[in-house]
């Protein structure tokens, strides 16, 4: 099904075949249970050229899974990211959020591009390795189809893997050891990488993004305590 119930087929997609609009079937429109229809006309997408910063095989996988030009509003995030500084995204469903954040993350895990080095802190690398950087949503689902999206882009060095309580003991060594992109959850960082993080020293010594997935849905006592484990991820990885 597709949104709001709508069998697929009775919309229009992307060009990766997600569906980002719906079309009110005429079957519907005819119900008598149905009191409002709201119609938004459409409105132009404004492309915006690739960052400078990015680097040509990264351009070219992105291009691979049709973003030949960037929206600007993935540019701009992107960039903001780079320069160091913190930034929300608030755009629509499908609307391209993850290649908003992919952008300075593929930099500075293969090619450890940084727009603005953090004062005071000695990243610790390995030899021939990037930097790190940490994904959290609420869910395994979320993280496991954000990996599906980073494999697609099978860049050459780009490392991506997920870390929860179904990761069997190899897979967390793979973690520990050699993935630049790790994909998780808030109650992970809490009780598997935190309370150990001197095993966790790589991943942490190394980490220059956190992307917080699904902010909005960290409210109330939950977000209040995944506010602390964050400040716990800043000061341990400090």
């Amino acid at each position: 099904m597709g949104a709001a119930g709508v069998p697929r087929g009775e919309g229009v997609s992307d060009p990766r075949g997600r569906l980002v609009a719906v079309v009110v079937p005429g079957w519907l429109q005819a119900d008598a249970r149905l009191r409002h229809v709201h119609h938004r006309p459409a409105s132009a997408g404004v492309a915006a050229e690739f960052p400078d910063w990015l680097e040509e095989p990264v351009r070219e996988a992105m291009g691979r899974l049709g973003v030949v030009k960037p929206w600007a509003h993935q540019v701009e995030a992107a960039q903001t990211a780079f320069r160091g500084d913190h930034v929300a995204l608030a755009t629509g469903t499908a609307s391209g959020k993850t290649v908003g954040y992919l952008m300075p993350i593929v930099a500075a895990c293969v090619s450890g591009s940084l727009g603005r080095e953090v004062a005071g802190v000695k990243h610790r690398l390995l030899p021939g390795s990037g930097h790190s950087a940490l994904y959290l949503a609420p869910t395994k689902a979320l993280a496991h189809d954000q990996l599906r999206s980073a494999r697609e882009l099978a860049i050459q060095g780009f490392r991506p893997s997920t870390l929860d309580g179904d990761s069997s003991d190899a897979e967390r060594r793979f973690v520990r050891d050699s993935a630049h992109y790790v994909l998780s959850n808030p109650d992970m960082l809490h009780r598997s990488v935190l309370p150990n993080h001197a095993r966790w020293s790589r991943l942490l010594g190394s980490l220059r993004y956190v992307v917080i997935d699904e902010a909005h849905r960290y409210r109330g006592v939950f977000g209040a305590q995944v506010a602390a484990v964050l400040r716990r991820l800043r000061r341990v990885a400090a």
